[in-house]
């Protein structure tokens, strides 16, 4: 996530990529999805990352959930 870059436009990106995305004999799953958007993050976003890997099952949590969560914030 570039500086000054809102969720929307991250979550564009990051689905763009997604989709073009393809190796033979690997799959990614739901956590490894969830997992890599909070990790690229920007420091503004630190104190709810924190928040959601404590209350919230990641293993369990949806890309669509977690999208919802960050729009509301």
């Amino acid at each position: 996530m570039e500086e000054g870059e809102d969720i929307q436009t991250m979550i564009g990106c990051f689905l763009t990529i997604l989709n073009e995305l393809h190796y033979p004999g690997r799959h990614y799953d739901n956590y490894d999805h969830v997992d890599k958007i909070l990790r690229s993050l920007s420091r503004k976003w630190r104190s709810q990352v924190t928040m959601l890997k404590a209350i919230k099952n990641l293993d369990s949590m949806t890309l669509e959930e977690l999208v919802g969560i960050l729009k509301v914030h």
